[in-house]
């Protein structure tokens, strides 16, 4: 899977994924309507699809460093193709937690958009999915809640 957050965004190298026939991506946020197209699905904004279905749906995901994204994926324990945005304070702090908890592959910013990027995907896909066994944070937050209506 390929995103870069919650908002629709352009991806100039789409029409170079078709040459990997091998994998299939999934884009959200890609256009106005579900579009298949070979290898890739590209999805709207709203489409209806569950985001945490998706990820835990997906072999890796490709995108920026954020929190949320990052919590997705190390519940999912999937590899991370992650972009560092140098302009963000908590940047830092994220790449620290992502190099060490777990399994990724960095990606420049402008390497991304070019999709230079692509040349890095026999690499993070070999890396394995990470099994986690502790709590989920939604269902202790869920019982939180529920422990304070009762």
């Amino acid at each position: 899977m390929i995103t870069m957050g919650g908002i629709p965004e352009q991806y100039p190298f789409i029409e170079q994924l078709s040459r990997y026939q091998d994998i299939h991506f999934i884009v959200p946020r890609a256009g106005e309507r579900i579009q298949i197209q070979g290898n890739l699905a590209l999805l709207p904004h709203h489409s209806g699809y569950f985001h945490p279905d998706l990820v835990n749906a997906s072999d890796a995901l490709i995108g920026k460093a954020g929190y949320s994204k990052i919590a997705e994926i190390y519940y999912a324990g999937l590899p991370f193709g992650y972009i560092a945005r140098a302009r963000f304070r908590e940047s830092k702090v994220l790449v620290s937690f992502i190099e060490t908890h777990m399994n990724g592959v960095p990606i420049e910013e402008n390497k991304f958009y070019d999709g230079t990027w692509l040349s890095c995907l026999p690499e993070l896909l070999a890396l394995p999915r990470i099994p986690r066994k502790g709590p989920h944070g939604a269902a202790q937050v869920a019982s939180f809640i529920y422990n304070l209506i009762v």
